[in-house]
């Protein structure tokens, strides 16, 4: 899936298992029922989006920004992350540093600068090798 734009779409019990996202922008979007096992994410950009408990184990991210998301519970167990982003500086209020430490990172490897932004919102990375 190369250069899609998702707005405000319904995309309930939607199967995108093994699927390569590019260039993607998913704004506005409601991701709980969604199956993204073994997707890889690239130059992707997911905007005022609600992400709580959805699970993207095991799944490799590259260049990802979540800008003004919802992540309370989100599990990113094995995951892959280089270049990714979590917030904007007009995103970060008591609510979103709570939700951060909710998010599963166990067994997660990610770059340098993506553990120091999330060690920054004091997110939960006992568990993460870095890259």
């Amino acid at each position: 899936m190369d250069k899609v734009i998702f707005y405000a779409s319904s995309l309930d019990h939607t199967e995108f298992a093994d699927t390569i996202i590019t260039n993607t922008e998913l704004k506005m979007m409601d991701f709980k029922t969604v199956n993204f096992s073994g997707c890889r994410f690239n130059n992707v950009v997911i905007y005022y989006s609600d992400l709580t408990g959805v699970s993207f184990d095991g799944q490799v991210f590259d260049s990802v920004k979540f800008e003004k998301t919802m992540l309370t519970n989100a599990s990113f167990r094995s995951t892959t992350l280089r270049n990714v982003s979590f917030c904007t500086l007009n995103t970060i209020t008591k609510k979103f540093y709570k939700a951060i430490k909710t998010i599963d990172f166990t067994d997660a490897k990610m770059d340098k600068l993506t553990y120091a932004a999330l060690k920054g919102l004091d997110a939960d990375l006992s568990k993460v090798t870095l890259l």
